[in-house]
């Protein structure tokens, strides 16, 4: 039987060998958007009047008041608030920010990096934050779960530090650590609703309200160009320690790969990715529920439910192809598929869930930043509306 897991990994080395054929610096014909899209019209004129988001992901007003969007959690719908931030002399940045979305989700977050250093090839970036997700989706465990479900509300409280460092352009390291709490609710059914569950799944750590002492590291190799990127390729992986601080029963090691290639060629592009996350953990522990990879919605599978397959490895596999109906618009069609399982071994093809549909992408020369989808899978349609701030 032919195994996700394997296929992964054929693509992580094919990706790495086309990788090392076509990076190259600067821009090839196929990414010059002068060449490869339309002239610029009303639309690229009203665009351009569009200002670049700071590091933060504010859309600045004045010269420090900004307005942030989203990253509060998956689920929160569209969320909005206010920022201060502030660029020193010494290329400091700093920024205090509060979010609030449509479904009452919350987050209060205070950051700061520090200037560049290492010949302006490294930077610590520190934060504290709070966010409160009152309301999400709980689904059973596993790739044949049913569609029904139950509810569940999540705060977490974090502190943190991380360095940033590159190498010789394409070498992306980060490594850090932190101290993070969760607390859960027991759950509950919403019996209004025709999709619940009739009784609320058992589910390790729900309820619970652990300290985690969380360290990480991660390794990218990167030669996509800076800005909204038509060519090159992505391929990191990255190993998370989550140390239960109470008695141990919650902790875990998580470690996660992935690989994304973009092919160009006139006004199209190929887009290429793959990504797996595999869990660990010692006799007598257990991943917590709220801490396993999840597929659904977002960015994977997005004709599914937000959260609607869960357990503790994962693997997800995607092809695209978008056309450039302008130099900040494009088109997208694609194919997704993606599995989740208790154990490596058990991810298999024959279960992956399927999902298929087309989009279309805003961007500005940074970043893409609006992106409206429609996609089919075999519980039906979903739609899906995505913006990108950069920031975190």
């Amino acid at each position: 039987m032919i195994r996700i897991n394997h296929l992964v990994l054929a693509a992580l080395l094919s990706l790495g060998s086309a990788a090392a054929l076509q990076a190259q610096d600067g821009r090839s014909p196929a990414q010059d958007p002068a060449a490869a899209t339309p002239q610029e019209g009303t639309l690229g004129r009203y665009l351009k009047r569009v200002p670049e988001l700071d590091q933060g992901g504010g859309l600045h007003l004045t010269k420090y008041f900004a307005v942030v969007f989203g990253d509060i959690k998956s689920g929160s719908g569209i969320a909005l608030g206010p920022a201060l931030s502030v660029k020193f002399a010494d290329g400091g940045y700093a920024q205090v920010k509060a979010e609030y979305s449509l479904r009452r989700f919350r987050l209060l977050q205070a950051r700061y990096d520090s200037p560049e250093f290492l010949g302006g090839h490294a930077l610590i970036s520190s934060r504290v934050r709070w966010q409160d997700a009152p309301k999400l989706s709980l689904f059973q465990l596993g790739p044949a779960s049913p569609l029904q479900r139950a509810e569940f509300g999540e705060r977490r409280t974090e502190a943190s530090l991380q360095l940033e460092a590159t190498a010789w352009r394409v070498l992306h390291v980060t490594a850090g650590g932190g101290i993070e709490r969760y607390a859960t609710s027991g759950g509950r059914i919403d019996l209004a609703e025709d999709e619940s569950l009739p009784a609320i799944p058992m589910m390790p750590g729900l309820g619970a309200r652990p300290w985690f002492g969380h360290s990480f590291l991660s390794v990218a190799l990167d030669t996509q160009p800076s800005g909204y990127a038509r060519a090159g390729t992505v391929i990191d992986a990255g190993i998370h320690d989550f140390h239960d601080a109470h008695d141990g029963t919650y902790s875990f090691r998580r470690v996660e790969a992935g690989a994304e290639h973009l092919i160009p060629f006139g006004r199209s592009t190929v887009d290429l990715a793959a990504r797996t996350w595999f869990s660990y953990t010692e006799a007598g522990k257990t991943v917590p529920f709220f801490l396993m990879p999840t597929l659904g919605g977002g960015d994977y599978l997005e004709a599914y439910r937000l959260y609607r397959f869960r357990d503790r490895n994962a693997a997800w596999v995607k092809g695209e192809y978008r056309f450039a109906l302008h130099e900040f618009v494009d088109v997208a069609g694609f194919y997704e598929a993606g599995q989740v399982a208790p154990s490596p071994g058990t991810l298999t093809l024959a279960r992956a869930a399927q999902s298929a549909g087309a989009g279309v992408i805003f961007h500005g020369k940074t970043s893409a930043r609006l992106r409206f989808d429609v996609a089919r899978g075999r519980e039906g349609y979903g739609a899906a509306i995505g913006f990108s701030a950069g920031g975190s």
